[in-house]
């Protein structure tokens, strides 16, 4: 009877130990499948705010353009053409932020898309950019759960938001 005791209690044992493994098992691939979701839509969500950064420059610039006086209507025929195309390079891009931050809405966290907003409202070369876009840094960081001793992952991060200016 003894035997039978102790080969349900080891039986027992090892189910529960296998239950806890696949358990333990689960939520770190769950965790590590978030992670990757929320760095795909914080990439796109960079990605996005950096092509709006550019293209509102360049509309902003062909707009200027658009002023000088003494423009052949030539001149003024390609300038209406850049500037259709400003436009609606950035309709598209509009359309890609609503889904990148519908995709940080739904994985979180949204102060992420505040985060990138104030980068994209802040002066090109300022020290409030600089600033929004340390802070922008660190909640990479820290969702993505980023390894301050691991080297060139902030450098590549500042890199990419830093665009250059016309």
């Amino acid at each position: 009877m003894e035997g039978i005791i102790g080969a349900a209690i080891g039986a027992a044992i090892a189910v529960l130990g296998g239950w806890f493994g696949a358990a333990t098992q689960s939520r770190r691939e769950h965790a590590a499948w978030l992670r990757d979701r929320r760095a795909d839509a914080l990439i796109l969500l960079q990605t996005v705010v950096a092509g709006l950064d550019v293209a509102a420059g360049d509309l902003l610039d062909a707009q200027s353009r658009s002023e000088e006086p003494g423009l052949s209507r030539r001149d003024n025929e390609l300038l209406d053409e850049e500037l259709s195309g400003s436009r609606k390079r950035l309709l598209a891009l509009s359309d890609r932020l609503i889904d990148a931050s519908s995709r940080i809405a739904v994985l979180g966290p949204r102060g992420v898309v505040d985060l990138a907003t104030a980068v994209t409202r802040a002066p090109r070369g300022s020290e409030e950019r600089s600033v929004a876009l340390d802070r922008l840094v660190a909640a990479y960081a820290e969702v993505l759960r980023l390894p301050e001793e691991k080297p060139g992952w902030r450098d590549r991060l500042l890199s990419a938001w830093r665009i250059p200016s016309r």
